[in-house]
């Protein structure tokens, strides 16, 4: 802070002026900025109401189907988590307690292109894949098997999950996860968010996560 005020000092009485000049007009376009964005309303009472998709979720769509030369494909992110010693009954309580915390989880996309956040989903279990009594060139082969169909398997849009997680369990007693995550309805961002929590939950099963104000839903209508 010292060596901050030594500076201002040493500045020309011209460059003092100019410098107070550009701070008077960065405080006015963040106030500008504020007047022109008001903060966004969370509307409880409309939650559940289909609404609208983005331009990129509509061409996400569109990339599903065989309307396109190179379509038929799903837009999804494909992750493999491998672990120890892990509770598996425990994996399942904290993926659905995300599912129940974060909506867009327990979105899908109705038949007339809008698309709705459910209320009361139906209760989902981590499918698993035993191959601990296989030998390890089988179990390379089983997995690929997985991998493939996680990948390239396109789910309607109007059936959940759109964002699954199963589970392998390995010869070595090791785990494997493996997440497909529908980019439909996540980006890349909620993405680790995702695994940030699901992590925190499976250390700390009693863990009370930050409340969530907002639905996606809100954001974009107030986008709009």
């Amino acid at each position: 802070m010292t060596d901050i005020k030594h500076r201002l000092k040493s500045l020309s009485a011209e460059k003092r002026t100019m410098l107070a000049g550009l701070i008077a007009d960065k405080k006015e376009a963040t106030f500008e900025l504020e007047e022109e964005h008001p903060v966004v309303q969370s509307n409880q009472k409309e939650r559940f109401e289909p609404f609208a998709l983005t331009g990129l979720q509509q061409a996400f769509l569109l990339g599903r189907t065989d309307a396109f030369s190179l379509g038929g494909l799903p837009s999804c992110a494909y992750l493999e988590l491998e672990c120890d010693d892990l509770d598996v009954s425990r994996l399942g309580v904290a993926w659905q307690r995300l599912i129940d915390r974060h909506e867009m989880l327990r979105s899908v996309v109705l038949d007339n292109g809008t698309q709705r956040i459910l209320e009361k989903p139906p209760s989902f279990e981590v499918a698993q894949l035993d191959l601990r009594k296989l030998e390890p060139e089988a179990v390379e082969g089983r997995l690929e098997e997985l991998r493939e169909s996680m990948l390239h398997y396109v789910r309607p849009a109007s059936v959940l999950p759109l964002c699954e997680l199963r589970i392998t369990l390995l010869p070595d007693g090791k785990y494997r996860l493996h997440f497909r995550l529908y980019m439909l309805v996540v980006d890349a961002a909620f993405i680790w968010t995702l695994i940030y929590e699901l992590h925190e939950l499976l250390d700390y099963p009693q863990a009370v996560l930050p409340k969530i104000y907002l639905s996606y839903r809100d954001y974009f209508l107030h986008l709009q």
